[in-house]
């Protein structure tokens, strides 16, 4: 059979949540694995690639890291920094 426009709306409308509902789920997910402040990383995108340092503020998008060694703080986005574990880092 065929749909009327009414049914279609209705699909529409429904679609419309489940997208919505699923991309809030895959965005949180996301979030999860993003550094926060006080946390050791690496940069693992941009131009600073291989850098380590701490994370001295965490906003929603980017973040402040300060270098290793330097006095040097990047402003990187929160995607291009993974947190290292305890295992990876070295006794300073």
């Amino acid at each position: 059979g065929t749909l009327s426009l009414s049914d279609l709306a209705a699909v529409h409308v429904m679609l419309g949540k489940k997208i919505k509902e699923k991309s809030v789920a895959v965005a949180k997910a996301d979030n999860a694995d993003l550094a926060e402040a006080g946390d050791r990383v690496v940069v693992i995108g941009g131009e600073h690639i291989g850098e380590t340092g701490i994370v001295t503020e965490a906003r929603r998008v980017r973040c402040f890291v300060k270098v290793d060694g330097s006095d040097k703080q990047l402003y990187l986005y929160r995607a291009h920094v993974k947190t290292l574990d305890i295992s990876n880092t070295k006794a300073e």
